[in-house]
């Protein structure tokens, strides 16, 4: 699939113990790491048949203990931190003329990793 001008948004975010939770703004863009390293805001992108872009979705500092999630917004402005627990996520990339869906579950491990899976189910 080509996605030409694609854009990677964070669609839906939601605490898996129902719990509310500040400073998720949705939908929103984020970055891809190539747009991190040259030190630019997110934006649109060409995404080739069998190209591989990473997108940055969240960083956490795992030697403090007392760090949130960090969320990869494309602008550095819009205030981004959660609390570190387990959530379901919605990223949605979206081209000119397509787009596809992925559901991940992030969360912080017992010994104080970030985690992120596919998630398979009712988001």
């Amino acid at each position: 699939m080509n996605l030409d001008s694609c854009l990677v948004k964070l669609t839906a975010m939601k605490a898996v113990d129902g719990r509310p939770f500040e400073n998720v703004y949705l939908p929103i863009g984020l970055m891809t790491q190539q747009q991190q390293l040259q030190g630019r805001q997110g934006g649109p992108f060409n995404l080739r048949c069998n190209e591989t872009k990473y997108v940055r979705l969240a960083a956490l500092d795992e030697k403090t203990a007392a760090s949130e999630i960090i969320l990869a917004y494309e602008s550095p402005k819009t205030p981004n931190l959660v609390q570190r627990r387990d959530y379901l996520l919605t990223l949605e990339a979206v081209g000119a003329q397509e787009s596809d869906l992925l559901r991940l579950r992030m969360f912080v491990s017992p010994d104080g990793f970030l985690r992120v899976r596919e998630y398979i189910g009712d988001a």
